[in-house]
């Protein structure tokens, strides 16, 4: 009977493998082992590859475009060049109003008023005293303090003048700017039908607001005119 065991070369191959592996049997086992990693190198490989082209593709798309985003950053460089000379002007604008703002508020704090003494410093006469009364002047000022204090220090102020000029500024742009506030609204009606000029209301508010913001500062009216420093 003939033998099915292999011979001569085939032998030879059969007892490395039976070496290798242990037993003929592990053969099986090992080779779809090895048959699993070369199918997950396959796999992983491929992926590398895939994500490769994706990517060289991606690159060469991108290196189309550059010529027009080149052209977009000529555009937009032509565009800006003249920014600081834009941003300088602006400045000089802005300088120009700030000395604006600052000659309309002193013209406003030095004209004849129905509500203010023709003196100085600033203050309320009879009139003016007895219509901040009627318009409960002193209560909007306290219910809006915070906000109002918060505008004046945030400027510049070197002395008692200053807090009042900004003072004054500050009451009269919050003060009209107003829609909502019930009191507001009561007092604006009272001018109203009195006759008074908004800058007689808006005065009554700044002297007032100038009182509570130099008392915190330990000031009082009279050091505006000894330019007293804060």
């Amino acid at each position: 009977m003939k033998s099915d065991l292999p011979t001569g070369a085939e032998n030879a191959i059969a007892n490395l493998i039976v070496d290798f592996f242990g037993n003929p049997f592990g053969y099986f086992g090992a080779g779809a082992t090895i048959l699993a990693f070369v199918i997950y190198f396959t796999i992983l490989i491929t992926r590398f590859l895939t994500k490769w082209e994706t990517r060289e593709k991606d690159l060469t798309e991108l290196s189309k475009k550059m010529p027009k985003i080149e052209v977009h950053l000529d555009s937009v460089r032509e565009e800006t060049k003249d920014l600081p000379t834009i941003r300088a002007t602006l400045h000089s604008i802005n300088t120009s109003l700030n000395s604006f703002r600052n000659s309309l508020d002193i013209f406003i704090t030095s004209r004849p008023s129905s509500v203010a003494e023709s003196k100085s410093p600033l203050s309320l006469n009879s009139n003016g005293e007895k219509l901040a009364k009627e318009l409960d002047a002193e209560k909007i000022i306290d219910r809006n303090f915070q906000e109002l204090r918060r505008s004046v220090d945030a400027e510049e102020l070197n002395n008692a003048f200053d807090v009042q000029q900004v003072a004054m500024s500050v009451a009269r742009n919050f003060f009209a700017s107003q829609k909502d506030d019930d009191l507001i609204i009561k007092a604006k009606d009272i001018a109203y039908n009195k006759g008074l000029p908004s800058l007689d209301l808006y005065t009554i508010f700044g002297i007032l607001l100038r009182d509570k913001i130099l008392e915190e500062r330990g000031l009082v009216p009279n050091d505006i005119d000894k330019n007293t420093s804060i």
